[in-house]
């Protein structure tokens, strides 16, 4: 067996090689067949790599995916002979089958056999009963259930409500109105009139058409009252019958509007005649009705015509526009119900249209448009009819007419009238004139009245001999203008907001305070938990720290928007003014004088424009959105204001304040740049102190622009400054005068000049330019500028916002302010000032900051309280010499150097005198060993004051203890 295996194995094992030599030597026939198949199926390929074009075309599937190929094929399709004997087979059904008749049809034998069999018809109260009783004798046959009895409800004593308006001797529901809960409750609490209310039949107080209705129908259906009943309960029997009045609301828009989206590059907008016969295949169509919103897409609608009806019903749910109050919007063709419901609105709105419409495919108007070609000449035979009028003081001009609108016609300055056949719109600007509203409504109205050409072809109806009763007319302020309007336009207006709120929610302090303009950081120890152990670099940080404050101008933050006078995005719409006379704020007409005794409150009226806004392709954009009017309260107090002043005047504004809008408080001098505005830099502010003064001195404070406002100050023994003006007003003389200081720069002077005629305007006084008296004056030191000033506590610092800062304002502190140890810094020289003996750190502070801020040597001094020399004084509006304050250990001293001052301070001393206490008054005895010299404090504590300080604290005491240093 193993030897026939072996044999059978050798003998096929080299039959592969005769398998591998046959394909390697195929035919040449073969090779010449594939050569030509190929060259064939080139050809063939390249013939037909046009043939795709002409089976895309040819394909029903995909050309009717496109509006304009349907609506070609339906208007101009002609079809071929049919056979007629076919024909004459479907002559018979021409007219449509009625719904019934497609699943009952005629000829059915079931319909037959249902024709045969008796139907007895009886009313709809016996049916009820049968039920009932059929009810019953079903519950007889189930096994018995004990159940659990049901107790009749207490009968309560009638109150002063109606008695029955049901009509008690209809006998089929006697027992029904006997039963307690079918009685309404008498007027009166007594039985006796009761019972006279229920023996008098009460069908007296019922119309005729309520009789009627109770005695031709069944008890439930009188119990039940329709909807559209007035329920108004009948107030006895003297006023019996007389319905409550409610509140009329009158809508601005028709009950019923139909509006046609039709167009292919910009979709043009338009009420049409209300009636199923304005409804077509060709076109999208919205509904609006008080309730419900409806959309009826046409065959032949292109996605752009759906999509922009779409916009127009998402701006109408979201916003509730056009005075609809519908929370979704339907689709004719996609619900029953709302198709229902889309033509028993349009034949209610059109009573003389004929119920059996069929919508047709296309109007004979729609007809010259159905080429693929003549799309667009739609677009611009409806723009004919577009015009726009401006209203003026004089006439009433023609803008444009017969194209399409723009926003470029919009100016804020301006009244228009748009005019588009069946809506006419008012547009007014935020900054035009008033009176001339009024104007334009009659011109609107008379528009109503003319009659339009060939509008048939436009609105479905016929315009020629006047315009019908459903046409729009409406009145828009900037900004404001309802969705049709704004989608009117071939660059759309920007989308309003959806919500405005009546009391916005503001995460801003609702009470802001003017002299701190923003909320500021809190003050860093510059790390001091981890430095106490030298002072020295505590001192560093705080000195660079304050050498890299700058001041900043005043910014006002009301309803989370920063608000500058400077910019144009805001916009004042008006002010009220309020004095404060007792306790009750009195509405002043206008605002000449501030007193400083007296409480003002400023209403303030603004809109915020935003700006900014950007088309699709990145370029800025024409149109603005002003937004909503926005409110503000101002409450300023003067400087001699008492306390119950202020109080009463902040209940007063919290009274009269029912919208809880922001208030802003203004105290005398600290009248931030945005509140001055609002003056055009014409505040003036007087004091009762010296209003009996023969001659009265007024200082200007300001910078630049509407900055600026005049204050009062004391004429006795007064210095003048030369930075500053000065109105000078002569009772006497009935004369008003400028003085002006020689550092004075034009802007300061130009805001004075406007602040003196505004004064000799109020009180009748003659204006001079300049006036020629001498006085004396006290200058400061090498002025430049307005010094910064500073505000030094134990180990921090932190720098004083001026809120009418400016780079040209000629002074930013009074006397007022100062306070504990204060740094001035007037960049020529520098002042310390201290009510108290200053410490010995500030020393070291204001020495570092003036090294940092100088390269080279400048004056620096210490004054103290009541000691301050001219030129310090002369950086101050007006001085008042302090009182004599007398504190312990402390006698003023004259100004100092401050290099001699803190080199007193800190120069080594003796070991003895150390010991002794034997040092000036401001040293720091908390850390005398600071006060040794090298060699004496190695002798006493026996290490470097290195090693010194790296030991902990404890120990460090005990050390000082040891050594009488503590």
């Amino acid at each position: 067996m193993l030897s026939e295996l072996r044999s059978a194995l050798l003998a096929n094992q080299e039959k592969w090689k005769e398998k591998l030599a046959q394909k390697r030597t195929p035919s040449s026939d073969v090779s010449a067949t594939k050569v030509s198949n190929l060259e064939s199926r080139k050809a063939a390929l390249l013939q037909a790599s046009d043939g795709w074009k002409d089976r895309v075309q040819h394909d029903e599937s995909v050309n009717s995916l496109n509006s304009s190929y349907r609506l070609k094929k339906e208007v101009f399709f002609t079809p071929k002979a049919p056979n007629l004997s076919a024909l004459k087979e479907k002559q018979e059904p021409t007219k449509s089958v009625p719904r019934e008749m497609k699943f009952f049809p005629k000829n059915s034998p079931s319909v037959a056999e249902l024709a045969k069999t008796a139907v007895v018809f009886r009313p709809k109260m016996e049916e009820s009963f049968d039920t009932e009783m059929k009810a019953e004798e079903d519950e007889r046959k189930i096994s018995p259930v004990a159940r659990r009895p049901v107790m009749p409800k207490g009968r309560r004593l009638p109150s002063t409500l109606a008695s029955l308006t049901v009509d008690t001797s209809f006998s089929s529901f006697s027992s029904a109105s006997s039963s307690p809960g079918s009685l309404k409750r008498s007027p009166d609490g007594d039985k006796e009139n009761l019972g006279e209310i229920q023996g008098r039949p009460p069908k007296e107080c019922l119309s005729e058409e309520r009789k009627f209705k109770i005695t031709h129908s069944s008890p439930r259906s009188v119990l039940k009252s329709t909807p559209s009943e007035d329920r108004t309960p009948i107030l006895g029997l003297k006023n019996c019958g007389i319905p409550l009045k409610r509140p009329e609301f009158k809508r601005p828009y028709p009950e019923v509007m139909l509006i046609r989206c039709k167009g292919t590059k910009f979709v043009d907008l338009r009420c049409v005649a209300p009636k199923p016969s304005s409804v077509h295949e060709c076109a999208t169509f919205v509904l609006v009705t008080p309730k419900r919103l409806l959309i009826f897409e046409g065959e032949f609608s292109s996605l752009v015509e759906r999509a922009k009806a779409k916009q127009i019903a998402h701006s109408v749910v979201s916003t509730r526009d056009l005075a609809c109050t519908a929370t979704r919007f339907e689709l004719v063709k996609e619900d029953r119900h709302a198709e229902s419901y889309f033509w028993q609105e349009l034949r209610k709105a059109s009573p003389e249209s004929e119920d059996g419409y069929e919508v047709a495919k296309v109007p004979p108007e729609m007809e010259k448009f159905a080429d693929p070609e003549s799309e667009n000449f739609f677009e611009d035979t409806a723009n004919v009819i577009n015009k726009v009028y401006e209203v003026s003081e004089s006439e009433v001009t023609l803008v444009m007419e017969g194209k399409a609108v723009f926003s470029g016609l919009l100016d804020s300055e301006k009244i228009l009238v748009f005019d588009f056949g069946s809506e006419i719109y008012v547009w007014i600007g935020h900054n035009a004139e008033r009176d001339l509203v009024k104007t334009a409504m009659d011109f609107a109205e008379k528009l109503k009245e003319k009659p339009l050409d060939e509008s048939s072809l436009i609105f479905s109806d016929d315009f020629s001999e006047n315009r019908p009763s459903w046409i729009v007319v409406r009145k828009f302020t900037e900004g404001l203008p309802d969705c049709i309007f704004r989608l009117k336009f071939v660059d759309p207006l920007p989308e309003p907001s959806s919500r405005t709120p009546k009391t916005p929610k503001f995460t801003t302090p609702r009470f802001v305070m003017a002299g701190k303009p923003s909320p500021k950081p809190a003050l860093d120890p510059c790390g001091l938990e981890n430095l106490l152990k030298d002072d020295d670099e505590v001192a560093d940080q705080l000195a660079e720290k304050l050498s890299n404050e700058e001041p900043k101008e005043h910014v006002l933050e009301l309803e989370e928007t920063e608000l500058r006078p400077e910019t144009e995005d805001v916009h004042t719409e008006g002010l009220m003014f309020f004095k404060l006379v007792g306790e009750v704020l009195e509405e002043k007409e206008e605002m000449n004088e501030f007193w400083d005794t007296d409480c003002y409150v400023v209403k303030w009226l603004y809109r915020v424009e935003r700006r900014g806004v950007r088309k699709l392709d990145g370029t800025p954009g024409l149109q603005k959105d002003t937004g909503r009017q926005r409110t503000a309260y101002f409450y300023w107090f003067g400087s001699r204001a008492t306390k119950k002043d202020r109080g009463a005047c902040a209940l007063a504004l919290r009274k009269f304040d029912k919208d809880r809008r922001e208030h802003v408080l203004m105290e005398q001098g600290n009248e931030i740049p945005m509140f001055l505005n609002l003056f055009e830099g014409k505040m003036v502010i007087s004091s009762n102190e010296f209003k009996d003064n023969e001659k009265r001195t007024y200082i200007v404070h300001g910078s630049r622009g509407n900055y600026f406002f005049a204050e009062e100050i004391d004429s006795d023994g007064l210095l003048l400054r030369p930075q500053a003006v000065y109105i000078i007003m002569d009772t006497r003389k009935e004369e008003i005068s400028l003085w002006k200081g020689k550092l004075v720069n034009n802007q300061v002077a130009s805001g004075a000049a406007k602040l003196a005629e505004k004064l000799s305007d109020i009180k009748g006084f003659r204006f001079v330019e300049k006036s020629n008296e001498k006085w004396s004056l006290e200058e400061p030191f090498d002025w430049r500028h307005a010094p910064r000033v500073f505000r030094l506590f134990d180990v921090e610092g932190e720098l004083l916002q001026y809120v009418q800062y400016s780079r040209n304002v000629n002074f930013t502190v009074r006397q007022r302010d100062l306070k504990g140890t204060m740094m001035v810094d007037q960049e020529s020289c520098l002042w310390i000032w201290t009510e108290e003996l200053v410490s010995t750190f500030h020393l070291q502070v204001a020495s570092k900051y003036w090294k940092l801020k100088n390269r080279r040597e400048k004056p620096a001094k210490v004054i103290c309280r009541g000691k301050e020399p001219s030129e310090f004084k002369a950086l101050f509006p007006d001085w008042r010499e302090f009182e004599e304050v007398q504190i312990e250990d402390f006698e003023p001293q004259k100004p100092r150097e401050l290099g001699e001052l803190l080199e007193e301070r800190t120069r080594p001393r003796t070991l003895e005198e150390v010991r002794e206490r034997r040092l000036p008054l401001g040293c720091d005895t908390k850390k005398l060993e600071r006060f040794l010299s090298d060699e004496d404090f190695e002798k006493v504590f026996k290490m470097s004051r290195i090693e010194f300080y790296a030991l902990p604290k404890w120990k460090q005491t005990n050390l000082k203890k040891e050594a009488k240093l503590f």
